[in-house]
């Protein structure tokens, strides 16, 4: 794949610095950038490379040392690209899903909206909302502008 554009590198880093903030302030666990190797699969052995994720303590205490994050993290977020497809974007949302992540988000520059996957569930915040995420983050409040300013 291309490396990505500034504008989906600066959405990344929003995202990055807004939850590694509160992870830290908490005492959490680690949030990850810079499409982090995360095992979704075995037979054959599938991997995606996430844009920031999120991993308690509890959950890394039970990942190895070193390769490829081989324990699901609790967040996957995915900023969309301006040649990514829906059909591709959909795929990756399962699959993380299916592996164990409890919560995904799909970032979209171009609607400046964040659509938050679990399980079954989707719900799309818009530029103007607070986003949040109670079963993964408790407490969390980031309003949505500020992952595109």
């Amino acid at each position: 794949m291309p490396p990505t554009g500034y504008s989906h590198g600066a959405v990344e880093a929003n995202i990055t610095f807004e939850l590694g903030r509160f992870v830290r302030e908490h005492s959490l666990g680690k949030v990850l950038s810079g499409e982090v190797g995360i095992i979704t699969g075995h037979a054959p052995d599938t991997v995606r490379g996430a844009d920031v994720a999120y991993i308690s303590h509890e959950r890394l205490a039970h990942a190895k040392a070193k390769g490829y994050l081989d324990t699901p993290p609790e967040l996957v977020v995915e900023v969309v690209s301006p040649s990514d497809r829906w059909t591709d974007i959909n795929e990756k949302v399962t699959e993380y899903l299916a592996c164990g992540v409890d919560e995904v988000w799909i970032v979209d520059q171009r609607t400046r909206r964040v659509s938050c996957y679990r399980s079954a569930t989707v719900r799309t915040y818009q530029q103007e909302d607070v986003l949040s995420a109670p079963d993964v983050l408790p407490g969390l409040s980031l309003g949505v502008a500020s992952l595109f300013d």
